[in-house]
């Protein structure tokens, strides 16, 4: 949609040398890794008692919720779809035209 310079794609595209389909890839890889690190930090998690953990427990979830809520809310937008967010959504398959 014309984001040349500021969406992750574009840049990944541009500064590594993908194409399309590798800049997506790319960009699975790094947020997979990412996820896997946050679960795992959260898994190790010391105690600091039960009121503490509890804050604790309540920010990881904002964080987890955050991600989902980013996601929700591309698809509610016309921003990065179009008219077409919600196939896109239900299928989870994007049309590309040069």
């Amino acid at each position: 949609m014309g984001h040349t310079t500021n969406n992750v794609m574009t840049v990944l595209m541009r500064h590594k040398g993908l194409d399309l389909q590798g800049a997506a890839d790319y960009v699975g890889v790094h947020f997979k890794g990412l996820i896997d690190a946050f679960l795992e930090a959260k898994r190790t998690l010391p105690s600091w008692g039960p009121k503490i953990d509890h804050e604790v427990a309540l920010y990881a979830m904002a964080m987890e919720n955050w991600v989902i809520g980013n996601l929700n809310w591309s698809f509610e937008t016309q921003r990065y779809f179009g008219h077409a967010r919600h196939e896109i959504k239900r299928t989870r398959v994007v049309y590309v035209t040069p």
